[in-house]
């Protein structure tokens, strides 16, 4: 995915004050349906100029890799919902006809 385009180094340690600045980097994003969409699309497509581009408007650069794991696990979590949430429809609907 994105993670290998991404410049800084992937094994480099984090310290507490950038984890810090990345939490509130990242809500701020995540704050903002709109920039939180387009960083998704951006992943779907897995177009790396774009997800440069949009990480540098968002002032993200720096944390490109922290971004690319939040925005693939809101990803995944969406596409879980939506696969699950028919299953757990079905056999909601099948206890309550046992129940009667």
């Amino acid at each position: 995915m994105l993670a290998v385009r991404c410049r800084a180094g992937i094994h480099r340690p984090a310290d507490a004050k950038e984890v810090l600045e990345f939490t509130h980097a990242i809500a701020r994003v995540a704050k903002d349906r709109r920039a939180l969409e387009r960083l998704l699309a951006i992943a779907e497509k897995e177009d790396a100029k774009a997800w440069q581009a949009e990480l540098k408007k968002l002032e993200l650069t720096r944390f490109c890799h922290q971004v690319c794991r939040f925005v693939c696990r809101a990803r995944c979590k969406r596409v879980c919902r939506h696969l699950c949430a028919r299953r757990r429809r079905r056999v909601t609907s099948s206890r309550s006809s046992v129940a009667r």
